[in-house]
């Protein structure tokens, strides 16, 4: 393995790891869903850099990679998202606002007073039985993508474990877990 493929990828997890870190602190879904998209930008790079840089015994390394890549659900459709996103015209995100479902139960209810910040109930005064209300938080989805005419839904599995939450934030952390095992094991042929 060239050490330089290993410095390289290791700036692109860095800044795929940045990228992250923006997402999760996004205040807006227009920037969760830009968040996204660099983090699949960055992941190919990081890829790319480590296939660039095997030789020797890190090539058949490098191969298992590519079939994972292409083998286990999670990784397909970031990489397919990454490819979508770049090359196509479709967005590979869905922006979905919030809002507040207020369930009364079959009995009248006067709502007197009913405030709500940063998606919590501060304030809620009721005449009559109180109703039950659920605050339902804005979020960016991942939509299926297509690449080639083939479609690639958003996964529900990773190393063949059920994959619970779709979102980009879930599927980016589980994403940069396999970058740093990936490069964990990349600096070991480095360093043979």
């Amino acid at each position: 393995m060239d050490p330089r493929a290993i410095e390289k990828a290791k700036e692109h997890l860095a800044i795929a790891r940045r990228a992250y870190a923006e997402m999760a602190a996004a205040t807006n879904l227009a920037d969760v869903a830009q968040g996204w998209s660099s983090l699949l930008t960055e992941s190919q790079r990081f890829f790319s850099k480590l296939d660039a840089g095997a030789s020797g015994r890190s090539t058949s390394w490098s191969g298992r990679i590519k079939h994972e890549r292409k083998t286990d659900e999670l990784l397909q459709y970031v990489h397919q998202a990454r490819h979508a996103d770049e090359h196509g015209l479709d967005d590979i995100t869905e922006k979905k606002p919030g809002g507040v479902k207020i369930a009364v139960g079959g009995e009248g209810v006067h709502i007197d007073r009913l405030e709500i910040r940063g998606g919590r109930i501060v304030e809620a005064k009721f005449i009559g039985k109180p109703p039950t209300i659920e605050v339902i938080p804005a979020e960016v989805i991942l939509k299926p993508v297509v690449n080639r005419g083939l479609a690639f839904a958003p996964p529900t599995s990773h190393r063949k474990k059920p994959f619970n939450k779709t979102t980009p934030l879930s599927v980016g952390n589980a994403l940069i877990e396999y970058m740093d095992e990936k490069l964990v094991e990349a600096c070991k042929f480095a360093n043979s």
